[in-house]
C-alpha cells in the first residue's frame, strides 16, 4: 500500500498535466481548474457550471456562487458517488434546472482530500489531521486544502 502511495505521487505531475479546461455548449459553461493543491501535491479540482448567457442580452447580473463539496474525509467514498450525480444531472437534464443555473454559479469541489484517499486514510489528510476540525481556521502550510478553497469562496462570494 505505501509502495502503491508513493508511486502516485512520484507520478502525479504527468497525471496533472493540462487538467484546467472549459467546455461551452449552447445552454451550458462547464470550467474545470485546478484551485490548491494538497500538501502531497495533489491538484484540488473545482468545476463550475452555470447557463451561458444567451446571445444579444445585457451582461451576466451577478449571481449566486453555490459550493457543494465531496471527500473532506477520504473514507466517505458515497461523496463520490453523490458528485457524480449531481454533475451528470445538471450537465444532462439541464432543463429541469434551468431556474437554479440561470441564477447561479454552482461550484463543486468532488475531493477536497485527495493525499488521504490516495494513501487510504478514513478522516485525515496526508499531515494525519481530521480537515474537518481545521475548517474554522486553516492553516495555508499545514491545510492548503481547506485554506485556498475558503479563500477562493470567499473571492466568489463578494
Amino acid at each position: 500500500m505505501i509502495e502503491k502511495a508513493h508511486q502516485y505521487f512520484e507520478n502525479k505531475e504527468q497525471d496533472q498535466a493540462n487538467q484546467n479546461f472549459e467546455i461551452t455548449t449552447k445552454y451550458l459553461l462547464y470550467r474545470q481548474e485546478a484551485i490548491a493543491q494538497s500538501i502531497g501535491g495533489l491538484n484540488i479540482y473545482q468545476i463550475t457550471i452555470t447557463k451561458r448567457r444567451e446571445a444579444g442580452s445585457l451582461k451576466h447580473r451577478r449571481k449566486s456562487c453555490m459550493y457543494i463539496q465531496a471527500r473532506l474525509h477520504a473514507a466517505e467514498t458515497h461523496g463520490s458517488f453523490i458528485m457524480s450525480h449531481i454533475l451528470k444531472e445538471l450537465s444532462q437534464n439541464y432543463e429541469k434546472y434551468d431556474q437554479i443555473l440561470h441564477n447561479n454559479i454552482i461550484k463543486l469541489v468532488p475531493m477536497i482530500n485527495p493525499d488521504g484517499v490516495v494513501i487510504g486514510n478514513s478522516r485525515s489528510s496526508l499531515a494525519g489531521v481530521d480537515l474537518n476540525r481545521r475548517w474554522s481556521n486553516p492553516n495555508a502550510t499545514m491545510h492548503p486544502e481547506l485554506y485556498f478553497l475558503k479563500k477562493n469562496m470567499k473571492v466568489t462570494s463578494q
